[in-house]
């Protein structure tokens, strides 16, 4: 592309001499310096193909109408946790009312884009687009780190066809049009924050190629639709979630989470105090396939069916589950709209003090086994008893056990009473029924557990190599089958990260073991395709 980009060094002298330049359009590339700074943009600009653009700390962009910024290079926005880059508009007037002069965010294309390299956001600010922050097309190669994206009339993030990129420590808030949206795109986000957006906190449509995407160490914090999903919103597509906070989020439906077509696993998931007209917590349907694992679904409401979780036409496990305090008219607790070829299963799971079912099931009724139903169920080692909640009041629905080891203290009859075939919980005793177990320090002291806690496991669902960061105290990791089995064992050299080959061993689920010197372990599940 012919080069037109017309560059003014303007002068502004009051209390002093501070530079600012602007461009009025056409090709940018090389380095944008703060001494440079503010660059006003009155123009589209475009970083071509096999060009570069590196802008430095303290960077302000400033657009002063609708013009685009197309990315088809790389580029390196390299702010500072103290300096850093801001891009954004001249006039946010009438940004509520959806006619302020706006920009057109960063839009990466990656259709032409000749770079191997990635491109890389770190410590920026992105604002006042009048479509989203950042676009993605055809375009993985961008990583995108420690950033706000805030104040945009669409997503805030916006994804098309194989953009897998890569997020880490970001908060993507007050988005006209919902938080993350990923379509046909796989991204790795890790560390996040998505609240008061209006719309879907994260939206999935469709599938990647090879890959599904994977949310981890996350807050989906009230956000606001009158479609379905106001936390997350899935339609024919996959995911992995593990370590999410899904909290007073509200939608038609679903207000928590909302899947249809769909499969994945959610693993250590908080579904709490989120509303919708049917299925306040997680509404399923037609045709999905999901797992919640460890997952506390407290607190939710729905104005019809399923405070808890409404299923419809859906296999659906909740595998250590806590279904606690949710409130809808009718169905309070888990409603299940089944017919005879859907398997939802129940285990390991607390079902109490839900109004004004536990467990409504109209036609079909699910499996349950090995769970504390209030009213008590049909099923293999279930109970009905009082859980004996820490605190539930405060809403700590953690087990109690005064007089720990004492068999004659106050002990919670959830404790021990899980499944004995399950997974034993990390202190080595039988699965606990429930979200929380109680520890009972047969491996680990609390400090031990909470240093080796603090390991990131990725990608996760597996295809060859798994990633393991935060090693440099673990001494053998070990990858064990549901049979018992060690498939794999590597003994490891003090670094940070490890890597593990999984391309020999079969797909499913598989549990990997993580050892200290000291013989402590903490164990975690992980998906081989």
């Amino acid at each position: 592309m012919k080069t037109r980009t017309t560059i003014f060094l303007i002068l502004i002298s009051f209390f002093g001499l501070q530079a600012q330049t602007v461009i009025t359009g056409g090709d940018v590339f090389g380095e944008w310096k703060t001494e440079d700074s503010p660059y006003i943009i009155e123009g589209d600009i475009y970083l071509p193909p096999d060009q570069r653009l590196t802008i430095r700390p303290g960077v302000e962009v400033i657009f002063q109408d609708y013009y685009s910024f197309d990315i088809a290079g790389r580029i390196e926005i390299l702010g500072t946790p103290t300096d850093s880059i801001h891009f954004t508009v001249q006039d946010t007037s009438g940004y509520y009312l959806g006619d302020h002069a706006g920009w057109n965010g960063l839009i990466f294309n990656g259709m032409f884009s000749n770079f191997e390299e990635y491109s890389v956001i770190n410590y920026c600010n992105i604002e006042y687009s009048k479509i989203s922050g950042i676009t993605c097309l055809y375009y993985p190669k961008l990583q995108l780190s420690n950033s706000n994206i805030r104040f945009n009339q669409t997503a805030g993030i916006t994804l098309y066809q194989n953009s897998d990129i890569e997020i880490n420590g970001i908060r993507v808030h007050h988005n006209i049009g919902g938080g993350i949206s990923c379509n046909s795109s796989a991204p790795t986000v890790d560390d996040f924050t998505i609240t008061n957006n209006l719309g879907s906190g994260i939206s999935i449509y469709g599938n990647s190629m090879g890959t599904i995407p994977t949310f981890i160490n996350g807050r989906i914090m009230q956000n606001n639709t009158t479609n379905n999903g106001g936390g997350l919103s899935m339609w024919d597509a996959g995911i992995y979630a593990e370590n999410i906070e899904i909290i007073s989020n509200s939608a038609t439906n679903g207000g928590g989470v909302f899947c249809d077509m769909s499969s994945g696993e959610f693993i250590n998931i908080i579904i709490c105090e989120n509303v919708a007209d049917n299925g306040g917590g997680i509404l399923s349907e037609s045709f999905t396939y999901i797992t919640f694992d460890h997952a506390l679904v407290a607190d939710n409401h729905a104005n019809a069916s399923g405070g808890g979780a409404y299923i419809y036409e859906s296999n659906v496990e909740f595998i250590n589950a806590t279904i606690t305090n949710n409130t809808a008219a009718e169905g309070g607790g888990l409603y299940f709209n089944l017919f005879y070829y859907y398997e939802s299963e129940v285990a390991n799971t607390i079902v109490w003090n839900n109004e004004p079912d536990e467990v409504y099931s109209p036609f079909e009724s699910p499996e349950i086994n090995f769970s504390n139903i209030q009213g008590g169920i049909e099923g293999n080692g279930n109970i009905d008893a009082d859980p004996l909640f820490v605190d539930p009041i405060n809403k700590d629905y953690s087990l109690q056990w005064l007089n720990f080891p004492d068999e004659n203290g106050e002990k919670s009859p959830c404790i021990d009473a899980g499944d004995p075939a399950s997974i034993f919980d990390p202190d080595g005793t039988i699965t606990d029924m429930g979200t929380y177990f109680y520890d009972q320090g047969l491996f680990t002291t609390i400090s031990e557990k909470t240093s080796l806690e603090e390991i990131i496991i990725y990608p996760n669902p597996v295809v060859n190599e798994v990633h393991i960061k935060g090693t440099e105290n673990i001494t053998k990791i070990q990858v064990v089958n549901l049979m018992g089995q060690v498939v794999v064992e590597q003994f490891t050299n003090g670094l940070e990260t490890e890597i593990v080959d999984l391309s020999g061993i079969n797909p499913g689920v598989h549990i990997l073991n993580l050892y200290n010197s000291q013989g402590s372990i903490v164990t975690k599940k992980i998906i081989k395709k």
